[in-house]
């Protein structure tokens, strides 16, 4: 009985697991992400820590639930040396900003956003909509 108990359980937690993922809309199958170097990301997340720390941070969370593999930098969980920041969008696929207050003010973000636009990286513009955030 206990066997089959843990059974059902780890089929609902696959079920629900494969049911979060992204899916193709084409395809119905996830979307296969592309070979990158053990030193890179398909994503980097730039923020302004003040108003967009956590919202990143669920971003990432999120994002790694539903697309199994993907790799993506994050601040917090990934940056060496500050001075580094133009090297770590080089070697990043996409770059996500979360646009909200200070972040234009901020001199790390902006060498960011300098980089991605300089080195032709597709961005995706996150605007946040609490005002309390920016």
């Amino acid at each position: 009985m206990v066997l089959i108990i843990i059974i059902c359980v780890l089929w609902r937690r696959h079920k629900r697991a494969s049911q979060e993922c992204l899916h193709l809309e084409s395809t119905g199958e996830p979307p296969i992400l592309p070979k990158i170097e053990a030193t890179s990301w398909h994503l980097f997340l730039s923020h302004t820590w003040v108003s967009g720390q956590d919202q990143v941070g669920m971003i990432k969370l999120r994002l790694l639930q539903m697309l199994p593999g993907v790799r993506i930098f994050r601040d917090v969980d990934d940056l060496k040396d500050v001075g580094k920041l133009e090297e770590y969008v080089e070697r990043s696929s996409v770059v996500l900003i979360l646009l909200s207050q200070g972040y234009f003010t901020s001199r790390n973000c902006l060498r960011e956003v300098t980089a991605a636009i300089r080195l032709g990286k597709p961005l995706v513009l996150v605007h946040e909509h609490d005002e309390k955030k920016g």
